[in-house]
């Protein structure tokens, strides 16, 4: 009994393991490739050790609706997902990534608002976006360089 238990323990850790190896590569900010969507236009991801969280923001006049942050759930399989509740829908999102470099969101709504709207599927395609990195100039063992000035010196 106590290798069987001993057995499914390994079993466990080794897949919360492969989802938490996955979860780091959604991290950063992502935007629709489609610039004219109605739908979803930004996605930000925070991940690591197999928690992730993410912020969305949707098509929205005149800016974007920031829809906030969520946590998401992490699976084996690399995928993420979590939902989103308003007064009038509730709205799943599948997280994957197909492509490195690309991410895939699936949206499933469902009107809540008793309209009898049917629900909705969509799915949008986001592009990292890499942000560059400023180095700031560091002094060398404690020499500091003055920057140049624009006053006369009297030397000529």
């Amino acid at each position: 009994m106590r290798r069987l238990f001993l057995a499914a323990t390994i079993i466990l850790f080794a897949i919360g393991t492969a989802a938490a190896a996955d979860s780091h590569q959604y991290n950063g900010t992502w935007v629709n490739t489609d610039t004219n969507t109605n739908g979803l236009t930004k996605v930000v991801v925070k991940g690591a050790g197999g928690k992730a969280s993410v912020h969305v923001w949707g098509k929205c006049s005149p800016q974007d609706c920031d829809w906030g942050w969520l946590n998401c759930n992490s699976y084996a399989d690399g995928h993420l997902s979590t939902h989103y509740r308003s007064d009038i829908s509730v709205r799943n999102l599948t997280i994957t990534m197909p492509d490195s470099g690309m991410l895939m969101v699936q949206m499933h709504t469902h009107f809540i608002d008793n309209s009898d709207r049917s629900d909705q599927d969509a799915t949008y395609t986001f592009k990292h976006i890499f942000k560059p990195v400023q180095p700031s100039p560091k002094p060398l063992s404690g020499f500091q360089v003055k920057p140049p000035s624009e006053e006369p010196t009297g030397k000529y």
